[in-house]
């Protein structure tokens, strides 16, 4: 009898030894991560926090058995880490999971966390000025928080393609950052957007799949590289607060002239130098509102709120004439979109743009042929002598 509860006792020692801690679990050193695998030759799921950190930590093969997670890795301070090989891919499992990947200085590739699957929980990428690509997060579908923060080296975000729904997101302080477009697939209703702070970014185009941004709003502040809003056409509605502050060669809003504002409580647009022209139906909008607006330091006839609400006043006369002497038909369009105008108004252009922003058609005619373009939604620009109008068109054969 003394045998058998000896060796029960050794095999129930063995395997509590040999399972994950349910405690977190720091590691500061190669020497830590190299003994966890001595230690904890079967801990495959993670139960609490694993933090990485540290001066000496080169490889993390030492953590090559762990699979999943049910709480957060965090992988931050490692001065001398070039890669996470030996780490992944990982199954982030529950509500407290999540990726953080911080402060690491030489940092360059994500590659071995290719096939991770993060469902719903935090994606953090911090402060890695190596960091050249996101690829390896391409498994990951959904995330609560998505923030991409100071990684000078990155130049798209690429490799985040199949996020399809997140609930917020900020894209901050990226050097060279050019464009979102790996952003494209997130859409739905977000609480939040911020792009901040990229001043090699051109485009806002990745964005087009966004319907509604609620509780904090949409926030687009100091991105000097960027010219017009193109990539929020798709926006429909924005809660709370607009915030265009600070964007050096914006001159151009008329990507969000078609928002419903009526939930919106702050609209501050200020100190963008190039912005002559303010008067979007969205803006004119919230101004008849008599909410909180923030108009200065913008060019001329949007310098101020006085200047905005007599171009508003103008362009109200414009819109309803637009309006009433220009018809795109049919609506569904099969094949053929005919544009016709009243008399004394010239059609100079016609553009049409994708739900994604990306121009595919432009004509002069007052027949389009729309047979080529596959069954979508449609933005249609109609440049005039007396104004451009902005319609949305449904292919459907």
């Amino acid at each position: 009898m003394k045998k058998v509860l000896l060796i029960f006792l050794c095999l129930t020692n063995f395997t509590v030894f040999s399972q994950c801690p349910n405690d977190w679990i720091q590691l500061f050193s190669q020497q830590d991560i190299d003994d966890f695998a001595n230690t904890y030759p079967n801990c495959t799921q993670l139960l609490d926090a694993l933090y990485i950190e540290g001066t000496d930590i080169t490889d993390l093969s030492g953590l090559s058995q762990i699979t999943s997670s049910i709480d957060v890795i965090v992988i931050r301070n490692n001065t001398n880490l070039l890669s996470l090989n030996g780490l992944g891919p990982i199954e982030f499992q529950g509500g407290f999971a999540g990726l953080i990947i911080q402060d690491n200085p030489i940092l360059q590739t994500l590659s071995s966390f290719s096939g991770t699957l993060l469902d719903d929980t935090g994606l953090f990428i911090q402060n890695n000025p190596a960091l050249a690509s996101l690829g390896g997060l391409e498994g990951i579908t959904s995330v609560s928080v998505l923030t991409v923060n100071e990684n000078d080296s990155l130049l798209n975000l690429d490799g985040l393609d199949s996020i399809g729904s997140a609930d917020s997101f900020s894209i901050l302080n990226n050097e060279n950052l050019q464009n979102i477009t790996g952003l494209s697939n997130i859409g739905g209703y977000l609480e939040s957007v911020t792009i901040a702070h990229n001043p090699s970014l051109t485009s806002l185009n990745g964005l087009q799949s966004i319907k509604s941004v609620q509780v904090d709003g949409l926030a687009i502040v100091n991105n000097d590289s960027l010219i017009n809003l193109e990539g929020l056409h798709g926006l429909e509605e924005v809660w709370f607060a607009i915030q265009i502050i600070d964007n050096e060669n914006l001159s151009d809003i008329t990507a969000i002239n078609e928002i419903d504002v009526s939930m919106m409580q702050v609209w501050a647009m200020t100190d963008n130098p190039l912005l002559n022209s303010c008067d979007i139906t969205s803006l004119c909008t919230f101004l008849e509102m008599d909410r909180d607006t923030f108009i200065s330091g913008n060019n001329n006839g949007c310098n101020s709120e006085i200047e905005v609400e007599k171009s508003c006043n103008s362009l109200t006369l414009v819109e309803n004439t637009l309006e009433d002497a220009i018809f795109l038909f049919p609506n569904p369009v099969a094949n053929q979109l005919n544009i016709s105008a009243k008399q004394n108004l010239e059609i100079f252009n016609t553009r049409i743009y994708s739900a994604l922003g990306q121009l595919v058609l432009q004509s002069k005619l007052s027949a389009i042929d729309l047979s080529g373009l596959s069954n979508s939604l449609y933005f249609v620009e109609v440049i005039t002598s007396k104004g451009t109008l902005y319609k949305r068109v449904v292919k459907n054969l």
